[in-house]
């Protein structure tokens, strides 16, 4: 099986993932080795890189992301996710995203859509009425977004976390929260 590294640097280079691909490595070894989920929701997917990644190491995606990524999404960069396209913070959205999963538990989300306070907060809050267990979140360091860094500050304050940041380069930084 491909390491999680060689995949993220693929998924940045290549399909534009805009993770920091030594961040997004391992992640990606976190979530197959110690998260393990069967179905994740990914908020936010913009070029698709992302989903090539999750794609990469065999975990099933459910990815909400705005109407105006649908055409490049949906010529060849899905990578087999479930795809909802509209506004994560769209109240719909706590009907839609259960139906795109079809009776099936999401265990974990990785967040990376709007990078504004209330919006991350809005994500975050959606992930937790859904019952997601995991939550992952990107830009959570000082070269992220200040609204991301703020929601972080708080959501790892209250629970369980590990945080993800390049000892090498300006990191932007993932965390996960255990819920």
């Amino acid at each position: 099986m491909t390491q999680p590294l060689n995949l993220a640097q693929l998924a940045a280079k290549a399909y534009r993932a805009s993770q920091d691909p030594w961040e997004l490595g391992v992640l990606l070894d976190v979530v197959r080795n110690t998260i393990r989920p069967r179905l994740m929701l990914e908020i936010g997917s913009w070029y698709g890189g992302s989903l090539f990644a999750w794609a990469s190491i065999g975990v099933d995606v459910l990815a909400v992301t705005l109407p105006e990524t649908r055409d490049f999404l949906e010529d060849g960069h899905q990578w087999g996710a479930t795809m909802v396209y509209g506004n994560s913070h769209d109240a719909e959205m706590l009907t839609r995203i259960p139906e795109a999963a079809a009776g099936r538990t999401i265990d974990f989300a990785f967040i990376d859509g709007d990078h504004s306070e209330s919006g991350c907060r809005d994500d975050f809050g959606l992930c937790v009425t859904l019952g997601i267990p995991v939550i992952g979140m990107h830009d959570i360091d000082g070269t992220g977004d200040p609204g991301v860094r703020k929601v972080w500050d708080e959501v790892s304050a209250r629970f369980r976390h590990a945080v993800i940041l390049n000892p090498c380069e300006k990191p932007v930084g993932t965390g996960i929260v255990w819920l």
